[in-house]
């Protein structure tokens, strides 16, 4: 929950900076009511996602036993659950896509001046169902970006860290050159994080040039079409 919050805290001020630079007032509303408001939203916008992920495990869970006990014919036992619960694996993969595209949405619908809650959820709805394919394309490509850089990350810290690790694991802590080393791993590590933010706010800047264009109603407006 305090993670959540911290990210998201994060997330309205990004998005307010955003808004102002693209000339979408966010009112006076204070930040506080600004970052409950995302919070509420990327909630509902992971639900989706966090239903279909459920599903997917416990259709893993009722499928491994077997697999893992059947004889190894047709591949291995990861090949031959995922074989089996692919339906569900793909079903997941569009709940995270629709989540994105929807949440995106509507976050910047509920950093209208007058836009309301439900409202702003209600146009994170209609802005997805009015271009799809644009939007879903664009929640694809954000998130195959992160996915490599997450990777890229993974692996240039694996391969820094193999030299480290082997001279700690034989006590070579305190020989020379072993604290260059790492404040070194610790310097690319922090860059590496600054690049993902970097990415980060990119893809929050795009999706806000994208849905640009959604009109978001008024507070009475948003509460008929929500209710």
């Amino acid at each position: 929950m305090t993670a959540s919050i911290l990210v998201v805290s994060g997330e309205a001020a990004l998005q307010s900076g955003i808004d102002r630079i693209l000339g979408h007032g966010v009112g006076s509303r204070a930040m506080d009511d600004v970052t409950g408001r995302l919070w509420i939203v990327q909630l509902v916008a992971a639900l989706p996602a966090m239903a279909a992920l459920t599903a997917t495990l416990l259709g893993i869970a009722a499928v491994a036993p077997g697999e893992y006990q059947s004889p190894d014919i047709g591949g291995s036992v990861v090949v031959r659950i995922i074989r089996d619960v692919w339906p569900l694996v793909a079903l997941s993969g569009v709940a995270v896509l629709v989540g994105i595209a929807f949440g995106a949405a509507a976050q910047r619908a509920t950093l209208q001046p007058e836009s309301s809650v439900g409202g702003a959820l209600a146009g994170g709805v209609r802005a997805v169902l009015r271009h799809p394919v644009r939007r879903l394309g664009l929640a694809l490509v954000t998130l195959a970006l992160l996915g490599a850089w997450l990777a890229a990350t993974w692996a240039l810290l694996h391969l820094l860290w193999v030299p480290i690790g082997r001279d700690l694991a034989e006590g070579r802590l305190l020989e020379a050159g072993m604290p260059l080393l790492l404040v070194g791993f610790v310097a690319i590590w922090l860059c590496l994080v600054a690049a993902g933010g970097a990415l980060h706010g990119w893809a929050a800047t795009w999706w806000s040039l994208e849905l640009e264009e959604t009109v978001t109603p008024t507070v009475e407006e948003s509460d008929r079409s929500w209710t």
